[in-house]
């Protein structure tokens, strides 16, 4: 009896042995322990999302079931070493499933391999990728649209969506980085209005509501009032940089021009040169 009893006592000692079925509100993520099989877990009360673990060396026949009680993402994460089979595929290992519809219920059952088979499911669990290495990925198809949606951590906050429309031609566009020396994080600003678009470097754009810090420019050219002709800024070849200091002005002006017609006032002439002056009514000459 003694030699008999001994791999009885290692089993129970492997296997829980508490098998009774209890519910456990998850507000936070956290890993669950193998020796609480049995037991269903939800994110009742949850102000965001939740990710439950599954233990990482559960001995097979170990069960979880999973509850999306709370408007919030539920997420079930097989771990490192795990994967989980549901729809009649297995996920890449770290691939989590997830939900954040309420009253969606899923069972997973270890195999005693680290990985997870889906036992029963209510709902709409989605796959939640791990890291993976996908390449020429296509969404939809020639003649059949296709989008790509991002979505934050916080539920009901949101997508970001990548959608495609027609080409003039069959053609692709490719949206590709330079090369970076650093890690870098471009944020779309908020338009402020339904529709904008991306202002690039060698395309004809009117910008609008834009401030330019200390830009440099080449040959500006500034509208007349009805923008059928411009203003053509040209520029000589200095030896140096040149500061010109505008006035401080005290009502509207005008620059003066030297071959410009214009009435100076409130001038001071120091030591002038003046050929041919006129002077009164300028009827009469003096030399």
């Amino acid at each position: 009896m003694a030699q008999n009893s001994f791999p009885v006592r290692q089993q129970l000692k492997r296997f829980p042995t508490n098998h009774r079925k209890y519910v456990v509100h998850q507000t936070a993520s956290k890993m669950l322990a193998y020796g609480d099989t049995g037991s269903t877990h939800t994110n009742l009360g949850a102000a965001g999302g939740v990710t439950l673990t599954l233990p990482q060396n559960a001995d097979k026949g170990v069960a979880f079931t999973f509850s999306v009680m709370a408007g919030q993402t539920l997420t079930i994460d097989p771990g490192a070493a795990g994967a989980i089979y549901i729809g009649g595929a297995k996920l890449a290992d770290d691939a989590s499933i997830a939900s954040a519809e309420i009253g969606d219920t899923v069972t997973l059952e270890c195999d005693g391999n680290h990985d997870w088979t889906v036992t029963a499911i209510s709902g709409s669990w989605g796959q939640s990728e791990g890291a993976q290495i996908l390449t020429d990925l296509d969404l939809g198809a020639s003649g059949t649209a296709g989008s790509l949606d991002i979505f934050p951590t916080t539920a009901s906050k949101g997508k970001v969506r990548f959608t495609a429309t027609d080409n003039t031609n069959d053609d692709a566009l490719t949206i590709t980085n330079a090369a970076m020396g650093q890690a870098s994080t471009l944020t779309i600003p908020d338009p402020g209005d339904s529709a904008d678009e991306f202002v690039l470097k060698d395309k004809t754009q009117t910008l609008t509501g834009k401030t330019l810090t200390s830009p440099v420019l080449t040959t500006p050219q500034i509208n007349d009032t009805s923008a059928d002709h411009q203003y053509i800024v040209a520029v000589n070849e200095l030896a140096a940089d040149r500061t010109i200091t505008l006035p401080i002005l005290t009502g509207n002006d005008e620059v003066v021009f030297k071959d410009h017609a214009v009435t100076l006032t409130n001038k001071t002439l120091t030591s002038p040169a003046i050929n041919t002056p006129l002077l009164g009514d300028g009827d009469a000459g003096l030399t």
